[in-house]
């Protein structure tokens, strides 16, 4: 069986293993969340060795983020570390996206899964829900009980997730440009005058 492998994503000066671990990197800086990108190694049961995404110290939680949902490895992984850290322990699954609804917009494109400590239960907050969960998780953060409203933490969550999506876009413009003017030998030529 192949592990699913994600694009290496550059945001800021830290590269990260996939678009959606650096868009989620985004949110939690846009909200001034210290993080730790993968800053420990697990043993799990069976010598498993695991590193989560991200731990955020200041509330004292672990993340990983997916592609899409997880299997059952991935969270009996998740169960695990909830376990040996006692800490709470998400999988976020998807990125971020605006999408407008009947009552107004609101996040989409994402779900959240949770291992609590204290539990041997597993909880997974569906897509409609996913925006008013992050909000929770976030809310000891005081950029988070400073949003007025949740379409204004939303909002913020957007506009994080579209610097990724521009960073990895202006990148891709630029290996293209640089490509085409390497083969260019005209551009050399001009280049050296």
């Amino acid at each position: 069986m192949s592990e699913r492998i994600g694009k290496i994503t550059k945001l800021g000066d830290r590269y990260y293993r996939s678009r959606t671990e650096a868009t989620w990197a985004s949110v939690f800086n846009a909200f001034g969340a210290a993080f730790e990108y993968e800053p420990k190694t697990f043993s799990l049961t069976n010598s498993i060795s695991y590193v989560p995404d991200f731990y955020l110290p200041n509330l004292r939680i672990w993340i990983e983020i997916k592609a899409t949902i997880p299997d059952d490895k991935e969270v009996d992984r998740i169960l695990q570390l909830a376990h040996i850290t006692n800490c709470p322990c998400f999988i976020f699954a998807g990125q971020p996206i605006s999408q407008r609804f009947s009552d107004g917009p609101g996040l989409t494109g994402f779900e959240i899964s949770s291992a609590l400590p204290q539990t041997a239960g597993w909880d997974i907050h569906g897509k409609g829900t996913c925006g008013e969960r992050l909000h929770e998780i976030l809310l000891p953060l005081p950029s988070v009980r400073a949003c007025i409203s949740i379409n204004e933490f939303e909002g913020i969550i957007t506009q994080a997730a579209r610097l990724v999506q521009e960073e990895s876009l202006r990148t891709l413009d630029e290996f293209y440009l640089e490509r085409l003017v390497k083969s260019q030998p005209w551009f050399m030529i001009n280049r050296a005058s």
